[in-house]
């Protein structure tokens, strides 16, 4: 979306050359009164959970992760984040493992704002995440309730659940 603040009469052709020669297409063109553009949002983390053992525990606020590992199964904490890309990548792996694992939960800590700066500023950053180099950013704690790995690699995880199964 776009607007506009024109001076003179529209040239509706000039107007889709130049979206086009920023690699865009013109869908439409709307002329308006006023410039209302739709708010971007980004998708939700962990918004559905078809049934895994998914929960959301924390949306930006500090949480306790000890309080929320799941006993005799392995617990991935999954720092994540609507405007991040790479996490919804990994949400996307995450989710066809658990459906074919049921010793494992995940525990979602979304950082629930929809720009980088405002995440970057809750608590539960200052609180588990000082030391991370970006996200998404997993923790991952044994079933019996030890820290075996953490990182940024979803896949890297996984396969340490593999190696200690």
């Amino acid at each position: 979306q776009a607007c506009a603040e024109l001076s003179g009469p529209v040239d509706e052709d000039a107007i889709r050359n130049a979206i086009a020669g920023l690699d865009y297409t013109v869908t439409a063109i709307t002329l308006m009164d006023e410039c209302k553009l739709e708010e971007r949002r980004y998708p939700d983390n962990w918004a559905e959970t078809d049934g895994l053992d998914v929960v959301v525990i924390s949306k930006g606020e500090e949480v306790d992760l000890e309080a929320h590992e799941v006993d005799g199964k392995f617990t991935i904490f999954d720092f994540g984040a609507p405007w991040c890309g790479p996490c919804h990548v990994a949400e996307k792996l995450l989710r066809d493992y658990l459906s074919d694992h049921p010793d494992v939960a995940l525990r979602a800590v979304v950082l629930d704002a929809q720009d980088a700066k405002t995440s970057f500023d809750m608590p539960v950053v200052a609180q588990h995440l000082q030391t991370a180099p970006g996200l998404p950013y997993f923790i991952l704690v044994n079933p019996k309730g030890k820290t075996i790995a953490r990182g940024v690699d979803p896949a890297r995880i996984l396969k340490k659940i593999d190696k200690k199964r």
